[in-house]
């Protein structure tokens, strides 16, 4: 009698385990994968339906080793200029088993190789935001003045995407941005009413498109009221503004030799992998390098960094009537690139 109520309390023992395991796994789907990957380790790297990978990934999106694959933008849009601001688009052809939109992978399974890890270079927009008092911000609207509001200019969208994305205001300020930058005058009143939270994405949009501003840096200033409206932008160049003139004339002759040597060339991709070639033997990629923001480091100097590239071979690929764009994003680390535009797309 005591050894059935021993194998009954066992039965029931063991049964209470498996019911408490049941409702684990149903409380903790990890578990649950965790047992199917233990217990079916060949369909572990299946597809789940709906174009998801097991991994949460878009099918096709995400490699084994954690990089992700190159999606490039359709239809003549570019990718978002600031950091990692903005979402990828798909190409054309491919969202057939793919989610209806693509999320990029985490930061976290990026994986960098050694051999470029901490040589990206590239360095964001930096602001410089101060709040002031009603009363100095009056006086300073009597003191400095618009400048130059840029009226009348014009930015082909083809070749100037950033332009194309801001809104009616925001293209106001970018045009008079644009014309202060040009005629070196670092300190200028907004000449239409702009927040100072919007102020970045314009000030990028207006770097973004023009490396021919070589003489801007990536940093400005902004006083602002307490309301948030911005009463002050203060610009800042490089050393080259001191003698503009001389610079703009030494930048201009080194990239006519490029150009010149392309512009002969039958089709867009030739005149693409001739400056390509050229940039690689002619500029050093150093962390060092003087002013290694801009095109001018890389066609002047030889020296410069991933955005010192990108900016001049959109400058060379511009002066060809080749539309380029420069890009920023994240691949393990901030980096920057280029978008262009050739015979069969972007």
């Amino acid at each position: 009698m005591k050894i059935v109520k021993i194998i009954w309390y066992c039965f029931l023992g063991f049964l209470s385990a498996i019911i408490i395991f049941i409702l684990l796994c149903a409380f903790n789907p990890k578990l649950t994968n965790s047992v199917a990957a233990f217990l079916y380790p060949d369909s572990t790297g299946e597809n789940v339906s709906g174009g998801q990978s097991s991994g949460g990934q878009p099918a096709g999106g995400q490699s084994s080793g954690g990089q992700s694959v190159n999606l490039q933008p359709s239809g003549g849009q570019t990718a978002g200029g600031q950091g990692n601001e903005g979402s990828a688009s798909l190409p054309a052809g491919t969202e057939s088993g793919l989610s209806s939109t693509y999320t990029p992978p985490a930061q976290t399974n990026i994986v960098i190789p050694e051999n470029v890890s901490g040589r990206n270079g590239y360095q964001p927009v930096q602001e410089d935001n101060t709040q002031i008092a009603d009363t100095e911000a009056d006086a300073l609207r009597q003191q400095i003045g618009t400048g130059e509001t840029g009226e009348g200019l014009t930015f082909d969208s083809l070749y100037y995407p950033y332009y194309a994305m801001l809104n009616e205001n925001g293209q106001s300020l970018y045009r008079q941005i644009y014309a202060n930058a040009l005629s070196l005058n670092g300190v200028f009143a907004p000449a239409q009413d702009i927040s100072v939270d919007e102020i970045r994405n314009v000030f990028a949009a207006v770097y973004n498109d023009h490396p021919e501003l070589f003489w801007l840096d990536t940093a400005y200033a902004c006083k602002y009221i307490m309301n948030g409206q911005c009463v002050e932008i203060d610009l800042q160049f490089n050393r080259t503004a001191q003698n503009l003139d001389s610079a703009k004339a030494e930048f201009e002759q080194r990239a006519a030799v490029i150009v010149n040597g392309a512009q002969s060339l039958g089709s867009e991709y030739d005149k693409e992998k001739y400056v390509h070639d050229m940039l690689l033997a002619q500029v050093e990629y150093s962390l060092s390098a003087e002013m290694n923001q801009s095109a001018y480091s890389a066609l002047v100097n030889g020296r410069t960094v991933c955005a010192g590239y990108a900016r001049a071979f959109q400058y060379l690929m511009q002066q060809l009537n080749v539309p380029c764009y420069y890009c920023t994003g994240y691949a393990g680390e901030n980096h920057a690139w280029n978008i262009i535009l050739l015979t069969d797309g972007y």
